[in-house]
Parts: structure tokens; sequence; C-alpha cells
């Protein structure tokens, strides 16, 4: 446990910045002699001078108790706590106005407040948004349906050659809805494709809409069909249909149609929304589903993977707004699969900016979410901006406004022992 003492070093500045406010006010008074003028002017020093007397009271009261990380069993720390505290008569500060910046001097990250409602936790809709991931063995999620040799009907079943509840048991079914009972699906007639999966006796429905908003009706034919991505019920992936159906409720070799699975859950936020987002593979493409996008993103494999082989390739994922790269490298020895020895990693685009989440630990009397006020100790969640090693050392800035730092201290972590919490001390 520790205390940091702040040297006011900004104090000359801000009342700096006041001074010069309340010079220009009565300049411009003098010159002008306008009362509009003398309005603006005495809001101008009154916003001076409040703001010398906040950043100067919590320079003197904004005080790191404690940092710690966390995971140092591999001598690796991937997420920080810091535990603060203001006392004295100090103003109380609004965390939405309150940044933290974690890193080295060539490297760092500048995190926002994740807001009132975030979840403690390293998740999407907490704090973690930049985590380079490596994934297992992958299999195929998006198929490209044989609707020449196994149609979607309504009165016999389509095996999905894909086990979508990964139950073990690849006879998961599509049928159409005809509304009349011949399909197990008859709450909808002719506008609706249900998913039937084996674990469950449950039926999850996509509304066949095309792009152009109508919704279609394959109860009478002749039907055009241009779905983009129908979303099963319950998140079961979703299906798209394009082409003409010639006869009732049969969706056949007039179309073609693929059904895209979730895949694999993407653990970094890549598009920074608090939703998740998937990545998925066939044959010779990877698709990721964020949650912003209207349509997947497809990037080619450069290699069918129908065919086992070498596979190395580096794509970057971008639509306009870059979201990270993907590097797959190593052999593959069974169609259809990447093995799990091959790399497949996923590096989310950095770009220096991130969220931390509170915690009151200690709530003073009149304590309140989304401030810290004199009394309170409230600690601050933060992912690391990159694995943090044995002796590394840190440093940590507190900025309020659009004041300087209120805040600043270098940490280190000496030698990390085998636990799982370690202190980081005040480098000297």
């Amino acid at each position: 446990m520790f205390n940091v003492v702040l040297r006011n070093t900004h104090k000359k500045g801000i009342h700096g910045l006041s001074v010069l406010l309340l010079f220009i006010a009565t300049l411009l008074l003098a010159v002008i002699g306008s009362g509009l003028v003398l309005t603006n002017a005495n809001k101008l020093a009154q916003e001076g001078t409040m703001a010398y007397h906040e950043g100067h009271n919590n320079y003197k009261a904004f005080h790191v108790i404690e940092v710690a990380g966390y995971d140092g069993k591999e001598q690796i720390l991937t997420s920080l706590t810091i535990d603060v505290k203001l006392v004295g008569d100090s103003t109380p500060m609004d965390m939405h106005h309150l940044s933290v910046s974690v890193g080295e001097e060539d490297e760092r990250t500048i995190l926002r407040y994740r807001g009132d409602d975030a979840p403690i936790v390293n998740n999407h809709s907490g704090y973690k948004t930049w985590t380079v991931q490596e994934f297992g063995e992958l299999n195929y999620t998006v198929v490209n349906l044989d609707l020449a040799a196994n149609p979607i009907r309504n009165d016999v079943a389509s095996i999905l050659p894909y086990d979508v509840d990964g139950d073990g048991d690849a006879n998961d079914r599509l049928w159409t809805c005809d509304g009349a009972g011949v399909s197990p699906c008859d709450l909808y007639d002719g506008t609706h494709v249900a998913l039937q999966l084996t674990s469950t006796a449950q039926l999850f429905y996509a509304e066949l809409r095309n792009q152009n908003g109508t919704l279609a009706d394959i109860s009478t034919t002749p039907e055009d069909l241009d779905v983009i991505q129908a979303a099963f019920t319950g998140d079961w992936g979703s299906l798209t249909v394009t082409g003409t159906v010639a006869f009732p409720y049969q969706i056949d070799n007039g179309c073609q149609a693929t059904y895209y699975g979730n895949g694999e859950l993407i653990e970094a936020d890549l598009d920074d929304d608090g939703a998740n987002d998937y990545m998925s593979i066939n044959d010779t493409n990877v698709f990721f589903s964020l949650s912003n996008e209207s349509d997947y993103l497809v990037f080619p494999l450069g290699t069918d993977l129908d065919v086992p082989g070498p596979i190395d390739t580096t794509i970057m994922v971008t639509n306009g707004e870059r979201y990270g790269t993907l590097r797959i490298q190593g052999n593959t020895t069974q169609a259809g699969t990447i093995d799990e020895d091959v790399t497949v990693e996923l590096t989310p685009y950095h770009d220096a900016g991130g969220y931390y989440v509170a915690e009151h630990l200690i709530r003073a009397r009149n304590s309140r979410n989304g401030y810290l006020i004199p009394g309170d100790v409230v600690r601050f969640y933060v992912e690391a901006y990159d694995n943090i090693t044995t002796d590394e050392v840190i440093d940590i800035n507190f900025y309020y406004r659009n004041l300087d730092t209120v805040n600043k201290r270098v940490y280190a972590g000496n030698t990390f022992p085998n636990k799982e919490k370690v202190i980081m001390f005040p480098n000297p």
C-alpha cells in the first residue's frame, strides 16, 4: 500500500489561464462596451476561475492507493486494477470526463469511462477491447447448400451438412413453413424457413424478406427471392437465398442458398460497439460477422481447404474502417479443417483507445455512480495495453476534462512471483 505524493506543477499554468480570461474579458468590455459582451466575458471569467479551483483542488487531493496486476502465474500481466480516492474538501470528479493513460514511453493506450451500467468483467461491454486471440481447430461453419439433391421443402426435411448445435449429431434440418400442418412449421405460410435442431424440439425461424424490404411468399409461385442473411431466432446463424422458386414451398435448384453458422466468437470487440463479433470459414474464404456491419466481410484464404496441404496467408480485416489482421500459417491434414496446430491468430487493430470500468469499494454518505467524491475509494479495472512482463516499467497518467495530468507516476512490477495478484510499486 502506498500514497502518491503529488506536486502541483501545473498550478501556475491554470492560474495563468484564469488571469488571461479575465484580462480578455476586461479588454473586450472596454473596447466594445456591449452588454452582451459583458455577459460573455463574465461567463468566461467564471469558467476560468472554476477550472482553476477544480484543477487546484484535485491536484492536491487525488491519490493512487494501489496498482495491482493479475495472472502473474505465467510471469505476464494482462490486466490491472488501480485504486484511487479523493481526500479533504476536493471537488467531486465526474468519471465521464476522467481518462486514464497506461503504457510506456513509445506505446500507450488512452482509456475512457465505460459508463455507469458497465459490468465489472473483462468482456465486450466491460473493458476488453484489445486482445490478440489464438484459435484452435476450425471447421466449416459456412455451407453452400446442394439444393438439387437436398431442396428445402415443407414435406421432407432438408439435412444441413453441418452440426449447428454442436451436439455431435449432424442431422439438423431445414423446413419451409406451410401453415397447413404438413411441415412441422405451421405458424407461418410461405414467409419463413424453420431450423430444427437435434438437441431440442424447439423450432427457430428465419423471415424470407428480400433486400428491398418486401416479405417473400413462396406459397404461390413463381416467386423471386433475394434474401440476404435471414437471421434465425435464438441466434442460430442465418440463411441467404437468391433465385426463383418454381414450386410452392420448395426452394430447389432454381435457387442458391448458403447457411452461415456463427462460427468462432471473437474475444475482442473489433467494431467497438459492445456486442459480439464472429469469424467463420468455408473451403476457400473466411467470413467476419461484425455486429455493426449489415453483411459479412468476406476474404479469400488463398487455398482450398478441401485439399489438405500448406496454408500461409495474412488478411487485413477492413471495410473502409480497419478492424484487425488475421494470420494463418501451417499445414492442414484433413479436408474441411484447419488443424489445431496451425497458427490462426487474430490481432485487433489497436487505435490506442479503450475503456475502463469502475467499482466503488468504499462509498461516502453522498456517493453516486459515475462520480469520485471525497470519502469514496474507487477501483478502476483496465486491460493492459500489451502483455506486461517481469521488471517492466510502466507509467499511469490521469487526465481530467481539458486540464493537464492530475496524477502521473511510474510503476514497476519487480520480479513477478508465481501468484494471482502482483502489486506494482512506484518506481523511484
